[in-house]
């Protein structure tokens, strides 16, 4: 019995989805002091630095002790990377390839919103947390 192949997810957006995300996006970086100057127009045509540059951002934000540049990585280990932290659509090893292309760019925006809403979805945890343990604070030593 053959195994079977793995399928590579494509992303397709309408225009009006494809603003929703590169805003989400573009807030997210805007309020989390994202070291880089980003634009909402930089955001629709993207390519493998830029990519490479906001997703090592969110990791540290997910991860304060990463510290790895990931244009010196290879691209497994950028998937390997996203698996760990849990994202589950596939896609082969040619995308980083030609990551800058429409069709790939949209998944790199999914990737970066996805991992957001991650983050966010921590912080929420933590405020919660917080707001239940009164006699802890972020501030005491």
């Amino acid at each position: 019995m053959k195994p079977k192949k793995k399928v590579e997810t494509k992303v397709y957006l309408e225009k009006k989805d494809l603003n929703v995300l590169i805003n989400n996006i573009f807030e997210f970086l805007s309020t989390h002091s994202y070291e880089n100057a980003i634009s909402k127009k930089g955001l629709s045509n993207g390519n493998k630095n830029i990519f490479l540059s906001m997703l090592s951002f969110l990791l540290r934000l997910l991860d304060p002790c990463f510290n790895v540049d990931l244009n010196l990585v290879t691209e497994d280990d950028v998937l390997r990377l996203l698996k760990l932290v849990g994202y589950s659509y596939s896609f082969s090893k040619n995308f980083f390839a030609a990551i800058g292309a429409p069709n790939n760019w949209t998944h790199c925006l999914h990737i970066l919103n996805w991992i957001i809403e991650l983050i966010k979805y921590f912080e929420e945890v933590f405020k919660s947390f917080l707001s239940q343990h009164t006699d802890l604070s972020v501030d005491k030593p």
